[in-house]
């Protein structure tokens, strides 16, 4: 499978095997962050395996406490998965009057380490218009 994409409540998420790309996009409200992001984990994770570059692209309006968990568990996932080699980039996009949102990227970036590169994007995020 190349491409895969699923939507779960008001989240989609869309992984692209053969181009090392994850897209995570909208609100992460999960009533059950085990199943959900267990789902995402393992579909990133193939991902990253199989592929020599890895870009994750974080386009979220809003992401719960719980959520905020897994994402990190994701991200610590995503670097042990990933091929010693890959170049990885995190796209982290963030409205501009979100500063919470934007210190949440840096925490996370800052607890990384290795051949990973952030890029913060500040853009308006068209849904919640």
């Amino acid at each position: 499978m190349k491409t895969h994409k699923f939507n779960h409540d008001l989240a989609t998420f869309q992984f692209n095997e053969e181009k090392g790309i994850i897209k995570l996009d909208g609100r992460f409200i999960s009533l059950d962050p085990e199943g959900v992001w267990g789902n995402i984990i393992s579909n990133s994770e193939r991902v990253a395996s199989s592929s020599d570059r890895l870009r994750i692209d974080l386009n979220m309006e809003y992401i719960s406490s719980s959520d905020i968990k897994f994402l990190y568990l994701l991200m610590k996932t995503l670097m042990n998965a990933k091929k010693a080699h890959a170049k990885f980039v995190v796209n982290w996009s963030y409205e501009p009057y979100d500063n919470d949102h934007l210190e949440l990227g840096k925490l996370i970036q800052d607890s990384m380490s290795g051949n990973l590169k952030f890029q913060f994007i500040e853009e308006w995020n068209q849904a919640a218009a």
